[in-house]
């Protein structure tokens, strides 16, 4: 009797281990994951949501995350901007005047701010070729005084 019990639990164990190779798809979830976010391809292109700076010559300025949201914060300045394109036209309008007041005389040579959403190489980025492939403009605003 003892040796069966062991053989049961020996085999339940073991089809737990294995549960996530026998799933159609990748799942992140309890009681096991099998890391989704690193074990599927998605692809060499990304779709960004951004806010950059516009110099007269009409060549980008990266903001940082403070002009953008009045804080250091990477990730909120980047859910920010997605947040405003994803709630609309008015939304998006609103953030880009927000961000150009920010802008004062930190970055003199900014003359207007652009809210885009960019598609990009996401490995020929971190090799350095940051040019985007794609540019759909949601708005622009002009810096005060400038």
């Amino acid at each position: 009797m003892r040796g069966r019990a062991i053989a049961v639990i020996t085999a339940l164990v073991l089809l737990l281990v294995l549960s996530p190779a026998l799933r159609a798809s990748p799942r992140d979830g309890f009681p096991l994951s099998d890391y989704p976010m690193f074990a599927t391809d998605v692809g060499r292109t990304a779709v960004v949501d951004t806010a950059r700076g516009l110099r007269a010559d009409g060549t980008t300025v990266t903001l940082s995350p403070r002009l953008v949201t009045g804080t250091d914060e990477v990730i909120l300045a980047a859910s920010t901007v997605t947040n405003a394109v994803a709630a609309g036209p008015d939304r998006t309008a609103r953030l880009c005047t927000e961000i150009a007041g920010r802008l004062g005389a930190s970055r003199p040579e900014v003359v207007q701010v652009r809210i885009a959403t960019e598609t990009v190489d996401a490995v020929g980025y971190f090799d350095g070729d940051t040019t985007a492939s794609a540019v759909e403009v949601r708005t622009t605003c002009p810096v005060p005084g400038r």
